[in-house]
């Protein structure tokens, strides 16, 4: 079982991973990412302070993960399945698994673009389902996609 990332990559990453989606490549939103967290940290407490501060008796505040209601399976893989994630074409649905600080997330979301004219890569996607609680290995998010589609 892989360790749970701590708070303040998991803020950072989660950032990060916005930026990206507006369309800044990675270094850029690392940029960004990095002035933000100075801006909102002007006398130097260490990110897990702040956190602490905010966050009463150590209590985590779990916010779903954002999944994208309508994407494509291009924005798919590079803002939520890449590095250590999975994103499995089965058919008419995709099968993704997102490697986030709390675990694996798993969701299900099927093709509502049937055109020949484009490649899968640029078919919209919607989301079908998303798991709701996360899993410690990503071999159980995706068997949990696969149980959703039968």
């Amino acid at each position: 079982m892989r360790p749970i990332k701590n708070k303040t990559y998991a803020n950072f990453m989660l950032v990060l991973k916005q930026i990206e989606a507006k369309g800044y490549d990675q270094t850029e939103a690392e940029k960004i990412t990095h002035h933000l967290f100075a801006e909102l940290n002007p006398n130097g407490k260490s990110m897990e302070a702040m956190i602490a501060e905010v966050l009463p008796n150590g209590e985590e505040t779990a916010e779903p993960y954002p999944w994208d209601p309508v994407l494509t399976m291009y924005r798919l893989w590079t803002v939520h399945c890449d590095d250590t994630g999975a994103a499995l074409k089965y058919g008419r649905y995709v099968l993704a698994v997102a490697d986030a600080f709390t675990g694996y997330e798993a969701a299900v979301y099927e093709f509502t673009d049937q055109s020949e004219d484009r490649e899968f890569w640029e078919r919209e996607l919607t989301l079908r389902r998303t798991a709701p609680e996360p899993f410690a290995e990503s071999g159980q998010a995706m068997k949990w996609c696969f149980d959703q589609i039968g």
